[in-house]
This record gives C-alpha cells, structure tokens and sequence, in this order.
C-alpha cells in the first residue's frame, strides 16, 4: 500500500497542485477542508470536512491509517481575514494545530509554506506571523520539516485577492534584474512549490530544510 500524505489547504494555489503533483507520485492522500464541496475524491484521495478549533475527531480517524507526510499550505491575507487575529488565527493556530495533529498520528515529515522574510522576532506583523508558525513546526519533533519561502506566487486562485496580480506583474517584468541575494524575490509558479514540496518530503534525510526561490526551482524540475 503506498504511503499516506494528509494536506491542509487543499482548496489553495499550493494546497490543491500539492494534492494533484503528490497523486501523480504515487501517494495516498487524505485532504482537510472545510467545505469538501470544494474538491472532488478521486482514487486514492479522501476529502475530509475538518474544524480546525478541534481536530480531535480527525485524529482518532486518521492514527489507524498511519500517515507519514503532513503538508500545510494554510493561509489567507489581513484584508480577507478582516483583522490581524483573524489573519494569525489561520496563518499560525491553524498551523500549530495541523502540526500536533501529524505528531500524534505518528507522521514523522511536514512541509510548510510560508513567506521569503519569515521571521519571529520581525517588526511586521505578517513576517512575524509567518516566522512564528515556522518556529512552532520546528519544535513539533519531526524528523523532517521542509519549509518554502517563495516571494509571489504566480497561478490561478479560486480566491482573489485584491492588489497580487499587480505586484506579481510588476516583479515579474523585474525579474531579471534579480540577481544574485535578489533572485530569492523573483516570481514563482504555486505548483513549483507544491511539487518541490512533495519532492522534499520524499527525501530521507533529517533536519529542517528552508526553500527558498532557487532550491526551489530545482527541486520542482528534477
């Protein structure tokens, strides 16, 4: 039986690639959502309506299928979140929350999305969210975590979200100017991610691991 991938924020630009790119690799894959309406089961996928104030009963279902990679692409924006609680209740609650649950069902690798500045001691607000989600994932106790930091992710969303496409133009138009330390800003594809992600999990080595534009580049094209 092939191995066990469970992805929160399947319904996302990285979480429904990573869903599609981990299926095509061989996985099985149980899928977290809210509203399962969202993703149709295919073979070898699951979708599970879960509430993430109390993944409990998610727990007692997943333990017997002994799961072995969690991928969390949760996340939303300030603006769409309505507050700054709101906005860290899903970038970092959310996020702690899905991490314990891969640990208490035995899950032994993570891969996280975050941001390219990601920082817990930053003075923005958003930077600091997304750096305090990494450092809760790295103390969960997995022997694998693989963190991505891509700058602006380019890719259709079923969400939109107000002024992104913008500045994803506008640093896409820039992006041979950035060079170097700059490269780490440039545009990249969600599925890049989600598939340098997949790729991530899948190897054997323990430690954590901080993608950023270039490693994940290759990791998506090998």
């Amino acid at each position: 039986m092939s191995d066990l991938m469970v992805v929160a924020g399947a319904t996302g630009l990285i979480g429904a690639a990573a869903v599609d790119i981990a299926l095509q690799r061989g996985w099985r894959v149980v899928a977290l959502v809210r509203n399962p309406a969202k993703l149709k089961p295919r073979v070898e996928l699951d979708v599970w309506a879960a509430d993430f104030d109390d993944l409990g009963p998610v727990a007692e279902r997943l333990k017997p299928l002994a799961p072995k990679a969690f991928l969390c692409a949760l996340g939303t924006t300030i603006k769409i979140a309505g507050s700054q609680e709101a906005f860290a209740k899903v970038d970092l609650d959310y996020v702690v929350a899905f991490a314990r649950l891969g640990i208490a069902c035995g899950a032994r690798s993570f891969g996280l999305v975050t941001a390219i500045g990601s920082d817990a001691a930053s003075s923005n607000f958003y930077l600091r969210t997304k750096g305090k989600a990494e450092a809760a994932v790295r103390a969960a106790g997995y022997d694998h975590v693989e963190i991505a930091r891509p700058s602006f992710l380019v890719g259709e969303r079923i969400e939109h979200r107000a002024g992104e496409g913008l500045a994803t133009a506008v640093t896409q138009a820039l992006s041979p100017l950035l060079l170097g330390p700059l490269s780490q800003y440039r545009p990249i594809a969600g599925a890049d991610v989600a598939r340098a992600l997949v790729a991530g999990l899948e190897q054997p080595q323990r430690g954590v691991f901080v993608r950023r534009y270039a490693d994940l580049r290759a990791m998506a094209q090998a």
